[in-house]
């Protein structure tokens, strides 16, 4: 039996095609969130990189993901990534929590209150990342632009991706550690809360996971975790959007 002993609604996506940048609004008031139920730290902060030095110190404070419109080939049925400059700085205590305690990361489009809701009734569809706005019952190919992770120790962070683009730098954006088969997983998605959905464990050597699929070690010191949205078909005009990403804590 599972136990779920805190939720933490993070960020709040809102992307808009038709401006110069996807604006993605912040789920509360300030740039930080720090849920510490059952004596688990979980902090997030988010900044915006400004061109140089620090990830985990000297960066504005950020109130919005952004995704760059620029990027994105208006009705193009091929893949348009946008990596945003904004980042997520993780501060966590996972190490010294039981071994069987787990942190899941997803979205829940289903049970979104703003006009970004997954409407399709196909349950096996990946519901997660952006929702296009006004979106029809029948699941059609660019409804959603899924949103794949990248988690850094911040040491590394600040030696290999302290260029003027910080994450959009071309180097880091075709880097292997992008997190190729961890997208954001959606609560509604059938499978839901299998292993592609954890971004950190408990116990000794605990924390959350970095490199290639979140596979290759743990980490348990601050971690900045970036984001990258992937477009398909979208045409001039189109909303995406969505509610939250929240970060779940459970006891296996």
């Amino acid at each position: 039996m599972k136990k779920v002993f805190s939720l933490l609604a993070v960020l709040a996506l809102v992307s808009m095609v038709s401006s110069s940048v996807f604006a993605a609004a912040f789920a509360t008031k300030a740039a930080r969130a720090i849920f510490t139920a059952a004596a688990i730290q979980f902090d997030v902060d988010l900044y915006r990189w400004g061109g140089s030095g620090s990830y985990e110190t000297g960066q504005a404070a950020a109130t919005q993901i952004n995704f760059e419109a620029s990027d994105v080939t208006l009705g193009s049925t091929s893949d348009s990534p946008s990596i945003s400059k904004d980042f997520a700085l993780i501060t966590s205590n996972l190490n010294q929590q039981p071994a069987n305690t787990v942190v899941y990361v997803y979205t829940d489009n289903k049970n979104n209150t703003s006009d970004f809701v997954a409407v399709s009734s196909d349950a096996s569809t990946g519901f997660n990342g952006l929702v296009r706005k006004g979106q029809s019952a029948a699941y059609v190919k660019g409804d959603y632009a899924p949103i794949i992770t990248k988690c850094v120790a911040v040491s590394s962070a600040n030696a290999n991706y302290n260029t003027t683009n910080g994450p959009r730098d071309a180097v880091f954006n075709n880097d292997e550690q992008w997190q190729g088969d961890r997208w954001l997983a959606d609560k509604s998605t059938t499978g839901f809360d299998d292993a592609d959905n954890i971004i950190g464990k408990g116990g000794v050597g605990g924390g959350i996971w970095i490199g290639k699929d979140g596979s290759d070690w743990f980490s348990t010191e601050k971690v900045v975790m970036f984001f990258k949205a992937v477009f398909n078909s979208v045409n001039g005009g189109d909303e995406y959007g969505t509610d939250t990403i929240k970060f779940n804590t459970v006891v296996e």
